[in-house]
């Protein structure tokens, strides 16, 4: 039973069918949020339009809606509730305006079929990129897409703060690397990741904290650099009888646990961080001559595995955040192979190239 729902200062239904009506209560008619729990485990929607006379959705407002597809909000909206579209298993689109200024966590966790978000430019609190939600200072990880298809996950240095319910759901992770920054593996952050096989914890980890793990079948390998992390006791719930392993090294972890795909997942992902079509503006730290060619290098020298050269062209191609956010936005993107560049030389060559120049195979953003 399709139907599409508009909230604004007058609810009205959309599209209906003609055995039945959705309505808001007139109680809601001129509410400036979506309540809490308001259309919690609702089967009838299937798409969503939010107007811009509400400017919050609550927590868990549309939590469990299996039916629905598409989400498309409107200026003027700020915030978004703890997992307000979460356990959404078909949602597949995305629409975020530029007013939106709060994602608390687990906002989509569990949603198995998302696998980006759309940002309108001149959203300066956010960015996204390769399947990865983070504020706009590079710093918290928001959430990593359920429904992203790439097997590894190598989480940007820059990043010190991982949200609740981060990567909840995401079966097609099975390699994961933390960020040298982070110390708390904070409460279901990996929950459900039925996929997820290795992980490489850092020396930065001290705390693993309540259902981090919670039913990782598969997990065989959690690698720690620290010798003392204090490990909620239901961390591992439900989850596979993993080994730990302390004082771990990293060069071990990255000969030891190498997928079959790795080459061709990493290739996949510099493409996407490297190419945006839909906006071509060059950012100023790169300098070009009169006919666009790149004469300079961004700020700060280039990532393991690249020539200067090739760095720069791919900073001028991957013009999707705005220079405010440049800084933080190159942080990210010369984070994607850096770790694995060091004791694996080999992973980035002979397709920098093929990620400066080409969209082919590239997962748009």
């Amino acid at each position: 039973m399709k139907k599409k729902v508009l909230i604004k200062r007058i609810c009205l239904v959309l599209s209906v069918t003609l055995v039945a009506l959705f309505t808001v209560p007139e109680t809601d008619a001129h509410a400036e949020s979506v309540g809490r729990e308001e259309f919690m485990n609702d089967q009838t929607i299937t798409e969503l339009v939010i107007g811009g006379d509400v400017t919050s959705i609550g927590d868990r407002a549309y939590y469990g809606c299996t039916n629905l597809e598409s989400v498309e909000i409107g200026e003027g909206v700020k915030k978004i509730g703890e997992s307000a579209f979460a356990m959404c298993p078909n949602l597949k689109y995305v629409t975020i305006p530029s007013t939106m200024k709060t994602i608390l966590p687990g906002a989509f966790a569990g949603d198995t079929s998302l696998s980006a978000l759309t940002f309108p430019k001149g959203n300066d609190n956010f960015y996204f990129l390769a399947g990865a939600l983070y504020n706009s200072k590079g710093t918290r990880l928001i959430s990593y897409m359920p429904g992203k298809s790439y097997s590894i996950y190598d989480m940007p240095d820059s990043i010190k703060y991982v949200d609740n319910y981060a990567f909840w759901g995401s079966k097609n992770l099975e390699k994961v690397y933390v960020s040298p920054n982070v110390e708390t593996i904070t409460p279901y952050d990996f929950a459900y990741c039925s996929g997820l096989r290795y992980i490489y914890l850092p020396s930065s980890v001290k705390r693993i904290e309540e259902y981090a793990f919670r039913d990782c079948k598969n997990l065989q390998y959690i690698y720690t650099e620290g010798k003392k992390v204090k490990v909620d006791p239901t961390a591992l719930t439900n989850a596979a009888k993993s080994k730990t392993i302390s004082g771990a090294n990293l060069d071990t972890f990255n000969s030891k646990f190498r997928l079959d795909d790795e080459d061709e997942v990493l290739e996949l992902i510099r493409a996407e961080a490297a190419v945006h079509q839909d906006d071509n503006r060059t950012p100023t730290a790169v300098k070009t001559d009169s006919d666009g060619n790149v004469m300079a290098t961004a700020s700060g020298n280039a990532p393991a595995g690249y020539t200067e050269e090739e760095w720069a062209r791919i900073v001028a191609k991957n013009s999707y955040f705005t220079s405010n956010n440049y800084d933080a936005r190159v942080k990210v993107t010369d984070s994607v192979d850096n770790r694995r560049s060091a004791t694996n030389g080999s992973s980035a060559s002979g397709s920098n190239t093929t990620s400066a120049n080409s969209t082919s195979g590239n997962r748009t953003a």
